[in-house]
């Protein structure tokens, strides 16, 4: 029975690893967080591998244990943030930021910035390729649902990505550095 369930486990990582790796990757951020968070779901799934009945595909499972266990992991680890509206509100906050920081805000940041259900959404949709339904199935929502998520993600990533994350602290009479910036895009 061992010897079986050694052999299940070693097919499945062969087949799902890298595909497991990025998803994790992609919903982490990080490469150390992706492995751990890798690791555990291939954990999970060698634990539950006898009480799965073959009702979804393999691979949606996987991912629907890996978006699962990322979730209560951020749950029980949840750190107070500043979102980018407040941001915005009170440019001392930025006052700190070299210019540099604020020409720019990367992909990753507006990323990370997305409130919980979006990225998953987002992730499994436009970065794994998975059809509405089958990412609906993962993550135990109506397909509506799903759509909804991944459109509101990319209109948020959009506005993010367009505008500059707080307002210039200018001097009197100096030029707006931000006009001239989204002027030359």
């Amino acid at each position: 029975m061992q010897e079986r369930q050694h052999r299940s486990f070693d097919a499945l990582y062969a087949d799902y690893g890298d595909q497991l790796y990025r998803l994790c990757y992609r919903l982490c951020g990080n490469a150390a967080d992706a492995e751990d968070l890798t690791q555990e779901v291939f954990i999970e799934a060698l634990r539950d591998l006898p009480g799965f009945q073959g009702r979804a595909k393999v691979q949606t499972w996987l991912y629907r244990v890996a978006v699962h266990r990322l979730q209560r992991l951020r749950r029980r680890d949840r750190v107070e943030t500043i979102s980018l509206a407040q941001v915005a509100e009170d440019p001392e906050v930025c006052a700190d930021q070299t210019a540099a920081e604020l020409e720019r805000l990367t992909l990753e940041g507006a990323f990370a910035s997305l409130s919980e259900p979006l990225p998953e959404a987002f992730v499994l949709v436009k970065a794994e390729g998975l059809k509405y339904h089958e990412a609906a199935e993962v993550l135990g929502a109506p397909v509506g649902t799903v759509k909804s998520r991944v459109h509101e993600a990319m209109v948020r990533l959009r506005g993010l990505l367009e505008e500059p994350p707080c307002p210039p602290v200018m001097e009197r009479g100096a030029p707006h550095r931000w006009e001239r910036v989204l002027h030359e895009v």
